[in-house]
């Protein structure tokens, strides 16, 4: 895969409507463009370049837009979309688009005009100067200072996991504590969590963790940023991994019985990070996480499940492996090792 510069490319089946957009974009982008009218062939010029920013035509007659997004993710994880549609992210959800799909994406409305092309070429020229360096992903940017229990880390990290999510409920407290406690202060791959546990005692817990771990312990309200640390969602909420953030949902209905749930979290991971998602279920009642380990599976993510054995109750876990979602059964001592390794790879 070469890789020179920033460089866009266009897909859209109207050969006209691609050259006016490519025009208009030139003129206020110092970047190379590239068009392509058949989603196949799109997808084949991602194999050889890569690409800062696809702009993707939503209805394409080869290919159904969800899917071509999916592709796109899979063949080149760190290129943005922005998908172009007369119809709004509802819209499409009601036409049978996955939302967690829909969320990894920049909905812009496809331009009528020339007034709207040029609206559009400032969005893109926005989105280029707030993007990562090209081909970069977040955890292979050297951590510059950023202060972590009053650390300032300037490690840089080969590890191929961006993202670890950990699911648990009954008995997780003190497997989570076994698990996080060696870790350093420093560590750089983000840690988020879905426990489950009685309205109005997640402050308390999260208070208590942190004073257990090196790590900084945060909750996530409304939305932030996704780096170093250990998360929470906020109660009575579900935590989703979009557009390099996390995000608390309290408007969405509760999944089998929780909110938040486990497998919503490792879903969103396994859309964003594909691959480079690591999902665990520990510990816990009932089989919240086992869909969205599966998910994580099915991604080329690594999944890891507490040994029944060693679980107080090993239902979430037997759930998880009756999928064949669990790449690996570890011990809680084992778990904490692997997190480890995975910083020194």
């Amino acid at each position: 895969m070469t890789c020179s510069s920033e460089q866009i490319l266009i897909v859209d089946d109207s050969a006209f409507y691609a050259q006016v957009l490519r025009s208009e974009l030139i003129k206020t982008l110092q970047v190379k463009i590239d068009i392509e009218t058949s989603s196949l062939a799109a997808l084949e010029r991602l194999k050889q370049t890569l690409y800062t920013l696809v702009i993707l035509d939503i209805m394409m007659p080869e290919m159904d837009g969800l899917t071509a997004i999916q592709r796109v993710h899979r063949i080149s994880p760190r290129t943005q979309i922005v998908v172009m549609s007369s119809a709004d992210g509802p819209s499409l959800q009601r036409m049978g688009f996955d939302v967690a799909v829909l969320d990894t994406v920049t909905f812009l409305t496809k331009p009528s005009s020339r007034s709207g092309l040029s609206e559009l070429g400032g969005h893109i020229s926005n989105m280029l100067r707030q993007s990562s360096p090209l081909g970069t992903s977040p955890s292979q940017v050297p951590i510059l200072n950023q202060k972590l229990n009053g650390v300032v880390s300037s490690r840089t990290s080969t590890f191929d996991i961006d993202c670890i999510g950990i699911v648990s409920s009954t008995g997780g407290s003190n497997v989570l504590v076994q698990i996080l406690s060696e870790l350093p202060s420093d560590y750089p791959i983000p840690i988020v969590i879905v426990q489950h546990m009685s309205q109005g005692f997640l402050q308390s817990f999260v208070d208590w963790l942190d004073a257990q771990i090196q790590l900084p312990v945060s909750v996530v309200e409304h939305s932030n940023r996704l780096g170093p640390g250990v998360w929470f969602c906020t109660e009575d909420a579900h935590l989703l991994v979009q557009r390099g953030r996390l995000v608390s949902y309290s408007n969405m209905p509760a999944v089998e019985g929780f909110r938040p749930s486990g497998t919503v979290l490792l879903q969103s991971m396994s859309t964003h990070f594909q691959e480079r998602a690591l999902g665990i279920v520990l510990t816990g009642l009932g089989r919240d996480g086992a869909v969205g380990l599966q998910s994580i599976h099915q991604h080329q993510g690594r999944t890891i499940v507490q040994t029944p054995e060693s679980c107080v109750i090993a239902g979430m876990v037997l759930a998880s492996i009756a999928l064949g979602a669990g790449d690996e059964q570890l011990s809680p001592v084992e778990i904490h090792h692997a997190l480890r390794a995975l910083a020194n790879d």
